[in-house]
């Protein structure tokens, strides 16, 4: 097994709550992301 599917493997092993908790933070994160992207951009207006 070479190390991407290692670790597709281990990802598989890992339960759909941790994944779906893990995209929640991921998604709030690029959420903030964008929202502080968007006051760089009206402060430079």
């Amino acid at each position: 097994m070479d190390r991407l599917e290692k670790v597709k493997y281990i990802l598989d092993q890992v339960p759909v709550k941790i994944k779906w908790v893990n995209s929640r933070i991921v998604f709030s994160n690029l959420k903030q992301l964008d929202n502080w992207l968007r006051l760089m951009a009206a402060e430079r207006i």
